[in-house]
Formats: C-alpha cells, sequence, structure tokens
C-alpha cells in the first residue's frame, strides 16, 4: 500500500462540525492515522498499532486549534510531531530485512501552515462544500508528506511511500 491522496480527502471529507477542541482533534487524528497507515516502506505496510506515540504526539501538539487563526499552525505543529516519532520510531513501524536504521522526516513540513493558509482561504471565498473543501486540503497536504526517507542497514534510503 502507499499513501493516497484519495483516502487523505476521503478522510477530512468525513469530518463533521463538533462542539469541543479535543472532539475535532480526535477526529484529525483519526483521520490522519487512516490516511498513514497506508504508507509503506519498500512494499512493506505500516505495522498495526505502531503509530500511537506519534498519534498521542500529534495530538498534544494540535492543543489550541481550535484559536481563531490558529488551524494551520496547528496541524503544521501536529504533523511535524509525528512525522518526528515516525522517523524515530521507523525500525518498528516498517519490520524490513535488512532493518531500517534511521529515518527522515519530508523536507517540505515546514510550508504546511502557509499552504494550507491560502487554500482556507481559497475554499472561503470559492464557498466550497465539505467534500471539494476537504480534497483541496488533501491536493496541498499529500504531496508535502512525500519525501520521508527510511535508512536500510548499510545506509540504503528508500522512500516512504
Amino acid at each position: 500500500m502507499v499513501l493516497l491522496i484519495g483516502t487523505l480527502g476521503n478522510g477530512l471529507a468525513n469530518l463533521k462540525p463538533v462542539m469541543t477542541e479535543i472532539e475535532a482533534i480526535n477526529n484529525l487524528a483519526t483521520a490522519w492515522e487512516n490516511y498513514f497507515s497506508n504508507a509503506s516502506v519498500a512494499g512493506v505496510p505500516v505495522i498495526p498499532g505502531t503509530l500511537v506515540s506519534a498519534i498521542s504526539a500529534m495530538k498534544a501538539a494540535l492543543v489550541g486549534l481550535s484559536v481563531e487563526n490558529m488551524a494551520s499552525i496547528k496541524i503544521q505543529a501536529g504533523i511535524i510531531a509525528f512525522w518526528g516519532v515516525v522517523a524515530a520510531s521507523a525500525s518498528t513501524i516498517w519490520v524490513i530485512a535488512p532493518p531500517i536504521i534511521s529515518a527522515t522526516i519530508p523536507p517540505t513540513l515546514g510550508t504546511i501552515a502557509a499552504s494550507l493558509t491560502s487554500v482556507f482561504a481559497s475554499n472561503l471565498s470559492s464557498k466550497l462544500g465539505l467534500v471539494e473543501a476537504a480534497n483541496a486540503i488533501a491536493g496541498v497536504l499529500h504531496p508535502i508528506q512525500l519525501g520521508g526517507i527510511a535508512i536500510q542497514t548499510p545506509n540504503i534510503p528508500i522512500p516512504i511511500l
């Protein structure tokens, strides 16, 4: 399996307005986990249950998501926190032979907030419906997720797809 823009778009489109920030954070994190659980290294999928720590880090970084004008910044922080744990835990997330010895995060994660701010404004000005807006957001986020690299023994780089 691989990361698919459609999986992310569908997950975001399933998000519904909620009453509390914690519900929003949990729903967003679940959508992200469903999307990322399809990531693979050398064709090997994520081992089920191994993203728990990464999702916890994401949730912690998303606190403040509901503060006005903070959504794009908090989403960037959440995704960077998620990837930080993934990079540190890659050898247990994807068990391959020879083993993964390290991993690097996609180099463009720092562009998420600016990209989201732009797509949020465009979605609002275009008066897009939920599905269309979610797909536009996925269209911005998905390409930024590509570029993570797992390093396999003896120092062989393999893309995290």
